[in-house]
């Protein structure tokens, strides 16, 4: 076949691959628009066809990039045998076994890996092409949290799929759990403030309006936890301002307000989950009960853990429900080892972000770390996707090429 037509061929597949890739992501939300009773919605259906297109190219082209999957693809092999003891383990110990829990989380973990793995070893071979993805997901995201904004401005519904919880009090936007809308906007803030520092566009601090203000309507605890900290540290300690000193110095008193307002939020949080605590009957007490029944659970099975599934609950143990704590409902699945590896990939990102001072990435780490801690985030291709996009822009690199034949012609 003549080179010319190869390559031509290969570039619209490439092009066709990281648009429904990028798509997928961008609508990673969007759970309430799902197929009934199933946990396929417009997201898994672009991821997938991602895959697919990803494994013809890598077929179709004879090569795979060698790049930071290959961090992402040690984890997920490591792990896998530890899920795979753990389901053991739940069979033989958990009674009765829960199969949708175990079907659901497996087939989530599985798609996760594919969808990931997959499109870097096909696409990403240079940092160039992750800072296009990422600008991608980013102008995208923020177009479609401008329109939401627009609608709650006006008062406006969407047909259908209301925009808020069921109490009609927090903003979900199209997501069915408003904190699915909360991890999917958390990055994005950091990663504008990364992307403006590329190139001086006020485009990506205008962006910041409706990513910001989404942000909020959720109520996400969690999330202004995240925001309050690390973008107030990150405004006193590392921003860089303009070297006029009087407009430096008003920049500068403006966010030493925003950051007396952060703290303000953050206090308030605090104050109100330690009184949901004290009080015993809410939230903030539910969540300590899941807590110590996870742990109780995994004292019975330290070592692997009970394979895919949710293994807490709020009166005791394996009443299929989440700890909401990543750390913790890891250590459910996977057990000790697993746990030992998950931390070990996330030490990996927080090394090499340190290590290239990429301070808003850097930043951002931590605000998903703390989100962890309340939240059970694993089963979500956005998650794993951010993790890369941290470790690949931490510095400069351009994959090596795996020929897998030789190529003729």
């Amino acid at each position: 076949m003549d080179t010319t037509l190869i390559k031509i061929k290969e570039k619209g597949l490439s092009s066709w691959t990281k648009n429904m890739f990028v798509l997928g992501i961008v609508t990673a939300s969007f759970t309430k628009i799902r197929i009934p009773n199933m946990s396929i919605g417009v997201s898994e259906v672009l991821l997938l066809i991602s895959i697919i297109l990803s494994f013809f190219k890598i077929i179709f082209t004879s090569k795979l990039y060698y790049n930071d999957a290959r961090w992402f693809i040690l984890l997920w092999s490591l792990t896998f045998p530890c899920l795979l003891a753990g389901i053991f383990t739940h069979i033989t110990i958990v009674h009765p076994v829960d199969p949708v829990s175990l079907s659901h989380d497996g087939i989530a973990f599985i798609f996760c890996f594919f969808s990931i793995a997959l499109f870097w070893l096909a696409e990403i071979d240079s940092r160039d092409t992750l800072l296009k993805i990422l600008k991608s997901v980013y102008h995208y995201s923020s177009l479609v949290f401008t329109l939401m904004l627009l609608l709650v401005l006006l008062g406006l519904d969407i047909p259908v799929y209301s925009l808020y919880d069921s109490y009609n009090i927090r903003f979900t936007g199209l997501s069915l759990n408003p904190n699915q809308l909360a991890l999917f906007v958390l990055p994005l803030f950091f990663f504008g403030e990364y992307l403006y520092k590329t190139k001086k566009s006020i485009i990506y601090y205008l962006w910041m309006i409706p990513i910001v203000s989404i942000g909020f309507l959720t109520l996400s605890d969690s999330l202004y936890l995240a925001w309050g900290i690390f973008a107030g540290i990150y405004y006193m300690f590392f921003k860089k301002y303009s070297n006029n000193t009087q407009k430096d110095i008003f920049i500068r008193i403006s966010f030493i307000l925003i950051l007396i307002l952060s703290l303000v939020v953050v206090v308030s949080v605090l104050y109100d989950y330690y009184e949901s605590i004290s009080s015993g009957s809410s939230q903030g007490s539910e969540r300590i009960n899941r807590w110590s029944n996870a742990l109780r659970a995994i004292l019975i099975s330290p070592l692997w853990g009970y394979g895919p599934g949710s293994f807490s609950g709020t009166t005791g143990i394996w009443q299929s429900q989440e700890a909401h704590n990543t750390v913790i409902d890891w250590t459910l699945s996977t057990g000790i080892f697993g746990v030992i590896f998950l931390l070990g990939y996330w030490f990996l990102i927080f090394v090499t972000l340190l290590k290239y001072k990429q301070n808003a990435l850097l930043m951002s780490f931590f605000g998903l770390f703390l989100f962890t801690m309340f939240h059970y985030v694993l089963r979500q291709p956005v998650y794993w996707f951010y993790t890369l996009i941290l470790l690949g822009l931490s510095r400069d690199f351009n994959s090596r090429t795996i020929y897998l034949t030789k190529l003729k012609g």
